[in-house]
C-alpha cells in the first residue's frame, strides 16, 4: 500500500467515525450494496446472507424486474446496572434489490431503528419478537430505502 492510499484510507476512516455510529453503520452497509450492482443476484446473496439478511418479502416490478426484500436485525445497544437488569434495544438493516435476468440492477437501503425497549437480564433479552418489525418494515419499505442515487424505491 502507498504512502498516499494510507492517507486516503485514513481520511475515510476518520470520517467515517465522524458521523457516528448509526452514520457508520449506514455508510459501511451502502458500501457492502454497491458491490452488488451488476453481480449475480443468487450468487450474492449467498456469499452475503450475512450481511443482507433473510429475503422477506418479493414483489414484480415492470419491465420483468423483481424487488427482493431483506432485513437483518442486531443488537443495536444494551444498558444495564452492573450486568444484571438493563434495557436492549434493535436496529434493522434494510435491503432491496431490483432484479433483472438474475442481476442485481439497482439496490435501495435504510437503517431502521425503532423506539421499542426490551428487558435485558443477565445477558437475555426478554419479549424481543422481530416478527412485527418485519411486518411494519413490508408496510414502509418504499417511504424508508433510499436507493443508490438517493432516489425513492417507488421509481423502480
Amino acid at each position: 500500500m502507498t504512502a498516499f492510499e494510507k492517507l486516503g484510507s485514513s481520511l475515510l476512516l476518520v470520517g467515517l467515525l465522524s458521523l457516528g455510529c448509526s452514520g457508520v453503520q449506514t455508510a459501511l452497509d451502502r458500501e457492502i450494496a454497491e458491490g452488488s450492482m451488476g453481480e449475480n443476484y443468487d450468487e450474492e446473496i449467498a456469499d452475503n446472507d450475512h450481511q443482507f439478511g433473510p429475503q422477506v418479502y418479493s414483489n414484480k416490478l415492470g419491465e420483468g424486474a423483481r424487488l427482493h426484500l431483506h432485513v437483518l436485525s442486531f443488537e443495536s445497544s444494551t444498558t444495564t446496572w452492573l450486568g444484571i437488569w438493563g434495557d436492549a434495544k434493535y436496529s434493522y438493516k434494510v435491503f432491496a434489490f431490483k432484479v433483472s435476468g438474475n442481476k442485481v440492477k439497482d439496490w435501495a437501503y435504510a437503517l431502521y431503528q425503532p423506539d421499542t425497549e426490551y428487558t435485558h437480564v443477565f445477558g437475555m433479552t426478554f419479549g424481543y419478537d422481530e416478527g412485527p418489525v418485519i411486518e411494519d418494515i413490508k408496510k414502509k419499505y418504499k417511504a424508508m430505502l433510499k436507493t443508490s442515487s438517493e432516489g425513492s424505491v417507488a421509481t423502480w
